[in-house]
């Protein structure tokens, strides 16, 4: 009873928050209004952190990540400009991009995520209020039947790992080369979530390692081992590439292991953590400052680091990646109609019709950069669309429109209830190890689009699928 009083309250204050945004936005112009969206956006945040205690749910989770991302990338500019982290470079960014659409689009499209965000925790919630047990229980490492599935799931990462390391590394040390040679913007990554080919197969060497971390559950020193030296490459192959979404998705999951797994993140941990978070958000801007060509040196880096408001840099940065959502929302349907939700339909069966020769236009279909580099959305927009990214909230407005708004807490109950499945003890291993790679996806997809989980989540689930069940189960027994 405690637990659907507590959601009903929270159901009571998000909805009076959502209200009092719209109506309250009437009464700013200009940067004051952005200042309110940011204040109401830090606002819900700390109401959605506040509820995840209440009903005694971590914080650190799949879905909690998600969440926070959402609110970093689609949030941050109104965040950014109540706290005054916008300076003369930022207001420049701001007049090319987000302006040049018009500053009603831009105010618009805030209103539209700060309601779609606030949806989205009404249904995290509302799973997360509903579980009866934590998915951290107990888990008797004495129990043979257990054991026996953590030797299945080292086997299973072991063969994964021995079919793409060559791939794996080769196209790495292809990519660093040409990163270091050409700059990280003319390199090209054999490391392509929604690829074919070599990058396809060596990224089956992730999935194995995912495996590999969660049989080594029980055995702490060997797990942090593994997960100092996969972390320190992550960092380097940042350094050199500048590719930052692949190693902090990567990263994140490793810690959630290490917490859900091995040794919870708890009191003076938990102090530690947020440090460390710190200096990796201290080395993102190193990599951020370093890594084209003409960019400043690492001693020059280094004394811009002296004087920069690393959380300010962080939070607009990443903010600025609403523009991406913005001219979907700016084009749509202005000059191209909705997509009803076929976009996902395409993200899954688009991939196989192009390899097969069949046709291309489907997983076209799945990507709206594609759509917006169409003549018919415009010079303005035709300009817009380098180097953009992509945004799960832009898709979303894509596929759905405003009416996404209603439909995004089904969804967020299906994201929290993947989130517990992710971490649940009481799966077989290889389904947690599997899962939690997906998870690395899923998380990044608040930036990227529905092609790059489809396509990748179906092809290396068919491949373990084969070789837990048909190679390392039939062989055990």
């Amino acid at each position: 009873m405690t637990v659907k009083k507590n959601f009903a309250g929270y159901m009571l204050i998000e909805l009076v928050l959502c209200t009092g945004l719209v109506w309250g936005i009437s009464a700013y112009t200009g940067t004051a209004c952005e200042q309110f969206i940011g204040f109401m956006s830090i606002l819900n945040l700390i109401m959605f952190i506040f509820m995840l205690n209440r009903i005694k749910h971590e914080i650190l989770s799949i879905a909690s990540l998600f969440v926070v991302f959402m609110y970093l990338f689609n949030l941050g500019i109104p965040i950014a400009r109540l706290l005054n982290w916008v300076d003369d470079t930022g207001e420049r960014f701001l007049a090319r991009r987000i302006y040049s659409m018009g500053n009603d689009t831009f105010i618009q499209y805030m209103i539209y995520g700060y309601l779609l965000i606030s949806m989205l925790q009404i249904g995290v919630l509302f799973y997360f209020g509903r579980m009866k047990k934590s998915s951290t229980e107990y888990v008797d490492w004495s129990n043979a039947n257990y054991n026996i599935q953590l030797q299945r799931c080292k086997i299973t990462g072991m063969i994964c790992i021995l079919i793409s390391i060559v791939p794996y590394f080769y196209g790495e040390i292809v990519y660093l080369k040409d990163a270091l040679i050409f700059g990280y913007q003319n390199a090209d990554s054999t490391f392509n979530l929604s690829g074919t080919g070599i990058g396809l197969i060596g990224n089956l060497f992730t999935v194995g390692v995912m495996l590999e971390l969660v049989y080594l559950q029980n055995d702490r020193k060997k797990f942090d081992f593994l997960f100092f030296v996969l972390s320190a490459y992550q960092v380097f192959r940042m350094y050199i590439t500048g590719d930052r979404s692949t190693g902090i998705a990567l990263i994140l999951v490793w810690i959630l292991i290490r917490h859900k797994f091995v040794n919870p993140i708890q009191g003076k941990r938990a102090v530690l953590y947020l440090f460390l978070a710190y200096v990796g958000m201290l080395f993102i801007k190193i990599v951020e400052m370093t890594r084209t060509i003409n960019s400043s040196s690492v001693d020059e880096a280094f004394a811009e680091l002296m004087q920069t408001n690393m959380l300010a840099e962080t939070v607009f940065e990443y903010g600025g990646n609403a523009w991406c959502g913005m001219m979907v929302y700016y084009s749509v349907p202005a000059t191209g109609s909705f997509r009803c939700g076929l976009t996902y339909l395409a993200g899954i069966i688009g991939k196989p019709l192009s390899i097969l020769g069949i046709t291309n236009n489907v997983w076209n279909f799945a990507d709206f950069s594609i759509f917006l580099k169409e003549p018919a959305r415009g010079a303005l927009i035709n300009s817009l669309t380098s180097a953009m990214g992509g945004s799960f909230s832009g898709e979303w407005y894509f596929n759905f429109g405003w009416l996404g708004i209603i439909i995004i807490p089904f969804f967020g109950y299906g994201l929290a209830k993947f989130s517990d499945l992710c971490t649940s003890k009481k799966n077989n291993p290889v389904l947690s190890g599997f899962l939690l790679y997906v998870a690395t996806l899923v998380i990044w997809w608040v930036r990227q689009y529905f092609t790059s989980v489809s396509w990748s989540t179906l092809v290396y689930g068919v491949i373990v699928w084969i070789i837990y069940y048909v190679v390392v189960k039939k062989t055990s027994e």
